[in-house]
């Protein structure tokens, strides 16, 4: 009775949700309701007590079923409704809908234009259009060439000109357009064309600007122009280049200065990337808690800057002057007013920063100048061209900021103990724990909680918007996890075996001889023993290029490192044998390609499986065979060199010496392969240097003897400048990572990311170049070394030079410096090319509104005799500053540059002299911005990324 009850219930709730349309909630309520009245008349049997224990406990669990069963519906037709929700909105926005659409568009725009305005229809159209979007990238490009022909030189100073004595028109800037450079490009024009060409820019970017606010609105409404964050970056942008149509000297500022802007433009290129895009709101959203990050930073200057102030003021400035001369010495000292009076031994003395003991047995205090010899003054100029000091609340802020970037803190923790005392480094070891320790690392904190917020928030949105289907998952199949389906016994295994193998033999029979030996051979390339082979001889290509080196002909010159395996004369044979040895892997490698094209065709080993590697083996074969003659020959010349007695080279021929005469370089392998391998300019070489080189003989008269000249090892080029793609071999031990699943693993981690790292590492090279514009246009042909240079003025050295006579009020013109010769031109020694002077490119002429400038006094090539200030003569020109190794003179050097100083190797000596040469500290923010957006944030980004 009770099964029988059970059953009416659900059949009864059955029936009434096809009745009712599917509500099994309320059909299977009053199916409830029906069994409990009927098991209330079905209780009154004999016996009472059982049946209706059992009808209960019946009853009950049937009940609490019911629920169950209820809860499980009613949550299955949520989630039907839920889904035909979704499919019925994705149906009605699918449908089409009139153009405009509005719900892309505000229906008005300025308070003027609505949809139906055919002038705001034009501008949809024309935001609309697919090309559109590229228009614009390719301005920007096109924008960002001319500002990177930015040239620091070109200016009226440089290239002054008369243009009433030549009859031409003067220019905006003051100097004649239609004379020539002297570069190779711009020809013509100069500073003018990016004039113009910034102009035509501003202009178009002015006009995108006010199309997209015609066809969205500017600022009131959800899908206006200012809606959208990185607009804000462009309208900047645009109103910034307004200042390109301000004539210079209207107003009382610099505009100069403000027209850097410009360098923003690349950035509106972010906008047309989405992942790049993304990055840059994910950068904007965390701004606010960024700068928070930025005041903690400020208020750890301001602490412990009051606190240098008050312990280190003027120390730094301390110098030993010498009682009797006066001459300074060079070491920092520190400072006693008791001086002489308080020293209770006048042996007892203090060390410098390099712990060279001058007496006593301390080490790392305070450094005592020699008593009763000199005497220490806070009169010298303070570190790093009187840029570091604690003087005041500036200089020491800047001093703290480079030690939260960890350069130089050593260096000026030492100063502080020469200056003051030894236990000074606690204030540098608190600040290095507070600061770069745990402040620096709130950037990444920020980053990347603010990165994985995001993108959990992605991620539900993305399961919020799949729809839920009402089919069940089915359940795993245990044997799918395995490589082949296992055979249901062995006989069927054997038999199928033998049936292959009788429809191999059948196969095989019918082939022709041919296409039996190409079967083969693509068996043969697809095996494990061929690959194996070729890793092996990658492996012992790997072994001897790692065993290649410098040649050490002095013994004891031999470093440790080296093991002493490149000494002596053997070293010139055993380069020779590794160059034979290169050229037979060479071999190998070329049978294994020939062996992959021929059995596996042409077709299959470009398209198929692993194709990719497969071009890059046969790009590196091909490689390797350009190179092999040139291999060849090094080999023979490392290895016959030094055959046979030194002293029968003296009646023996080198490519076609004379045979009384001694071979030198010139006659083994010529003039022009002697320049190539010195790596020197025939233009920057005095005549004598030039023909020194020349001169180098094979033999050398050492101790009564002949010996080997060891230098002509270095004119045996290992195989040519192709030799540089041998190294592109060791991309294939790639294929060692399969072995390695952890390696793997990680791999694949970072392909996951990639598209992510990608769209961050275009985004750093933007804001590289960013600065490196902005660098150009601030410190351009400002930046000049501390004087003197400290290994003095070498040929290619970038130095400034100032002329008498020059007709452009004595102004430095820059230039640089090809040789010097002491001997002929004693008393102006260096010959220098002028910027502008000459053509760039050696082929001789010069400019000749340059050449008018200086009084005609260039030469033929453009260049001038010059001395250095320090020995300058009357009547010459003078060398008045050298350009450091690191400056914003030009496109190639400033890049480098701006990435140091992103990087935050050395950038603190880039700093120096930047304030050494301006002695402008608002130049400083340059750098204090660049480590901050491009170190402390950027570069997070990539550890946010990863994790």
């Amino acid at each position: 009775l009770a099964q029988h009850i059970h059953w009416c219930s659900r059949s009864c709730a059955g029936n009434m949700a096809d009745a009712n349309g599917g509500n099994h909630a309320d059909s299977e309520a009053n199916a409830v309701t029906l069994v409990s009245s009927a098991s209330t008349q079905l209780s009154e049997p004999v016996v009472q007590a059982p049946t209706t224990a059992i009808l209960g406990k019946q009853i009950t669990s049937g009940s609490t079923g019911g629920g169950s069963q209820r809860t499980a519906s009613s949550a299955k037709s949520t989630q039907s409704a839920l889904s035909d929700r979704r499919r019925r909105k994705a149906l009605a926005d699918s449908a089409p809908r009139p153009w405009p659409d509005d719900r892309l568009y505000n229906k008005r725009s300025l308070f003027l234009f609505n949809l139906q305005s055919p002038v705001r229809q034009i501008a949809i159209r024309m935001i609309e259009w697919p090309w559109w979007d590229r228009k614009v990238l390719i301005v920007i490009l096109m924008n960002t060439c001319t500002l990177a022909m930015y040239d620091a030189f070109d200016t009226p100073d440089m290239r002054a000109c008369n243009p009433a004595e030549l009859n031409i028109p003067a220019g905006p800037y003051g100097y004649c357009n239609k004379m020539g450079t002297g570069k190779y490009f711009p020809q013509y024009m100069g500073r003018d064309i990016q004039d113009i060409m910034g102009k035509i820019f501003s202009a178009y970017f002015t006009v995108e600007m006010v199309v997209k606010v015609v066809a969205l609105g500017f600022f009131l409404g959800e899908k206006t122009f200012l809606s959208d964050g990185p607009n804000w970056l462009d309208a900047v942008i645009v109103l910034g280049g307004f200042l390109d149509f301000v004539p210079a000297g209207t107003i009382a500022i610099d505009i100069s200065a403000l027209r850097a802007l410009r360098v923003l433009r690349p950035l509106r290129a972010v906008n047309k990337f989405p992942k790049l895009k993304n990055l840059v709101v994910l950068l904007g959203q965390c701004v606010a808690k960024l700068v928070t990050v930025v005041g903690i930073c400020c208020f750890l200057f301001l602490v412990f800057g009051i606190l240098g102030v008050q312990l280190y003021k003027g120390t730094l400035r301390g110098r030993c002057f010498d009682i009797e001369t006066g001459e300074v010495g060079e070491d920092i000292c520190y400072y006693d007013p008791m001086y002489p009076t308080n020293w209770s031994n006048l042996e007892y003395y203090w060390v410098r920063k390099d712990m060279v003991v001058t007496g006593g047995e301390h080490a790392g205090g305070a450094f005592l100048c020699e008593p009763m010899v000199s005497i220490c003054l806070q009169l010298g100029e303070n570190p790093g061209r009187d840029t570091v000091n604690f003087d005041s609340i500036g200089p020491a802020a800047m001093s703290i900021f480079q030690v939260m970037t960890l350069e130089g803190w050593a260096d000026l923790c030492y100063q502080i103990q020469d200056a003051v005392g030894y236990w000074n480094w606690m204030y540098f070891v608190l600040l290095i724990m507070i600061g770069p320790f745990f402040v620096v690392q709130l950037f990444l904190v920020v980053i990347a909680t603010r990165h994985s917020e995001l993108e959990a928030e992605a991620k539900a949105a993305a399961e919020a918007e799949m729809p839920n289907g009402d089919a069940e998952t089915p359940p795993e199949d245990p044997d799918n996890n395995k490589v082949a389906p296992e055979p249901e016994n062995e006989e069927e295994t054997e038999e199928g075996n033998e049936e292959t193998s009788g429809k191999q033999q059948v196969v095989k029979k019918q082939m022709s001889g041919f296409k039996k030996a190409r079967f083969k051979l693509k068996l043969f390339a697809k095996s494990e023993l061929l690959q194996n082979i070729i890793m092996a001889v990658i492996l012992l290509s790997t072994i001897f290029m790692a065993s290649d080196g410098l040649c050490e002909y002095d013994p004891g010159e031999c470093s440790i490192a080296q093991a002493c395996l490149f000494s002596g004369q053997a070293c010139a044979q055993y380069k020779g044998v590794l160059e034979f040895v290169n050229l037979v892997f060479t071999i190998i490698f070329c049978f294994e390609l020939a062996v992959k094209v021929a059995g596996l065709g042409p077709t299959k080993f470009c398209r198929g499986a692993g194709s990719g590697m497969n071009i890059f083996d046969a790009i590196i074969v091909a490689s390797s065979v350009v190179e092999f003659q040139s291999g060849l020959d090094a080999g023979q010349c490392f290895l016959n060199y030094f055959e046979g007695a030194a002293t029968e080279v003296l009646s023996t021929t080198w490519a076609g010496a004379n045979l009384d005469h001694v071979v030198t370089v010139k006659d083994m392998f010529g003039e022009a392969a002697v320049l190539a391998v010195a790596s020197i300019d025939p233009m920057e070489m005095a005549p004598a240097w030039k023909e020194s080189l020349f001169n180098i003989q094979r033999i050398l008269q050492q101790d009564g003897g002949w010996v080997y000249n060891p230098q002509i090892y270095f004119f045996c080029s290992g195989g040519g400048g192709a030799a540089v793609l041998r190294a592109f071999r060791l991309v294939r031990l790639v294929k060692f990572l399969r072995n390695f699943p952890e390696v793997t693993k990680q791999f694949k981690i970072l392909a996951d990311a990639f598209g992510s790292i990608f769209a961050l590492m275009v985004l750093i090279m933007i804001m590289i170049f960013i600065f490196t514009i902005l660098g150009m246009n601030l410190l351009g042909g400002m930046i000049v070394g501390e004087w003197p240079a400290e290994d003095g003025l070498l040929p290619g050295q970038e130095v400034y030079v100032s002329i008498p006579w020059d007709t452009n009020g004595g102004a430095p013109r820059h230039g640089k410096i090809h040789y010097f010769d002491f001997d002929n031109h004693a008393r102006a020694p260096y010959k220098v090319e002028l910027e502008y002077g000459g053509n760039k490119g050696g082929g001789g002429g010069y400019d000749p509104m340059v050449n008018i400038s200086v009084g005609y006094a260039l030469d033929e090539w453009g260049m001038i005799w010059a001395a250095t200030k320090d020995e300058a003569n009357i009547g010459v020109a003078v060398i008045t500053d050298y350009s450091p190794r690191f400056h914003f003179d030009n496109l190639g050097v400033a890049f480098l540059t701006a990435y140091q100083v992103f990087t935050m190797a050395n950038w603190n000596d880039d700093l120096y002299d930047v304030m050494g040469s301006t002695s402008n500290s608002i130049f400083s923010f340059y750098f204090y911005i660049n480590i901050v957006l491009g170190n402390w944030v950027l570069l997070n980004l990539f550890i946010a990324i990863l994790i």
